[in-house]
């Protein structure tokens, strides 16, 4: 069998393609793990939500109506505009999906001064800010091979595609020319050898991004 060449543009594009995709995997394989730390709320839970929000909206708003007050009733109004805004912004959002934290409920001796030996406290604790969630990324990759060369063209683009070649939307054109090299991976006359390849790679550990960082910081000021 003779030995197979290929393009050496095209081995290295493939190359680039395998850590591209391999890094997409990574991050979706991340974003599974982080999603484990949070249950989706149904449709009917969130349209309940808002029932019950919107319920409580009529029942300040009696309520201002029937107090003579004029402070307590322009806080009761208030209470009442805010809540049916938060009932309507919950129906719009009943399409989308939405997740909260899964949580557990923890209980410690109370701290409180006048707290009695066998007072206990509970804390509910989101799953998600007792560990730290640590993300990593392909940081590097080295590869070396032993490839032989073989032919070497120096070609003119068609009219057409050189045409297509500097119209580009971004501005940015190519050369008129196309070099092509040709390449083999494998060796022996025949390629009956199979070539082989030495990758290194290095993954690096990252900090959480922005987002999940404040995400987090959030669950921890309501502990």
């Amino acid at each position: 069998m003779a030995n197979k060449l290929q393009q050496f543009d095209q081995l290295i594009i493939a190359l680039a393609k395998a850590v591209v995709e391999a890094q997409n995997i990574s991050k979706r394989a991340q974003l599974n793990y982080l999603k484990s730390f949070f249950y989706k709320r149904e449709p009917t839970e969130i349209e309940a939500e808002a029932e019950e929000v919107s319920e409580a909206a009529k029942k300040a708003a009696r309520k201002a109506k029937e107090v003579k007050e004029k402070a307590e009733k322009e806080r009761l109004k208030a209470e009442a505009e805010l809540k049916n805004a938060e009932a309507e912004r919950l129906k719009a959002e009943t399409g989308i999906e939405h997740y909260s934290p899964k949580t557990v409920n923890i209980s410690f001796q109370s701290l409180r001064p006048s707290a009695k030996l066998g007072d206990m406290d509970t804390v509910r604790v989101p799953l998600i800010t007792l560990v730290k969630p640590i993300q990593h990324s392909i940081e590097e990759m080295i590869v070396s091979m032993n490839v032989e060369l073989g032919e070497i063209r120096e070609t003119e683009r068609k009219e057409g595609e050189r045409k297509k070649v500097f119209e580009q939307k971004d501005g940015w054109g190519g050369y008129e020319g196309e070099t092509t090299i040709n390449v083999s991976t494998t060796s022996g006359k025949q390629g009956e050898a199979v070539g082989t390849a030495h990758v290194t790679i290095k993954i690096k550990a990252e900090e959480p991004q922005e987002g999940l960082a404040r995400l987090i910081d959030s669950l921890y000021k309501v502990l």
